[in-house]
């Protein structure tokens, strides 16, 4: 089951903030990290089987005073709820696209050779 964890994070700098969504992504069934608030100190985590009070344990030795806000179920958005009255684009007909990741750099990554030893 997803769940949503909220985290007030001492971070004075951006070194501070990058370092925490590094230390949080890494661990092992998160699925988004965020920064919110207004002054950026939270950290929303969404996850799934990520112990809360492991997370804030880390935070607090890598990088500073850490305090757990809230943990909630997270809200799963493609499932619909009773008020939503929009139409399934799939019932309707609207033919459902797929998009592939466009590489900038594809053509220069082509001229570099693979063997480095000749």
């Amino acid at each position: 089951m997803k769940q949503k964890m909220v985290i007030n994070v001492c971070m004075h700098s951006d070194k501070d903030r990058c370092k925490a969504k590094k230390i949080v992504g890494g661990i092992s069934g998160v699925l988004s990290v965020t920064l919110k608030g207004e002054d950026l100190r939270q950290i929303e985590v969404i996850g799934v089987g990520v112990d809360a009070a492991a997370v804030t344990t880390k935070l607090r030795k890598k990088v500073g005073h850490a305090e757990l806000v809230i943990v909630a179920p997270a809200d799963d958005p493609l499932k619909p709820t009773e008020n939503d009255d929009k139409p399934n684009p799939d019932i309707c007909g609207v033919p459902h696209y797929h998009t592939l990741p466009v590489y900038a750099n594809y053509h220069y990554y082509q001229d570099i050779p693979t063997c480095t030893i000749l």
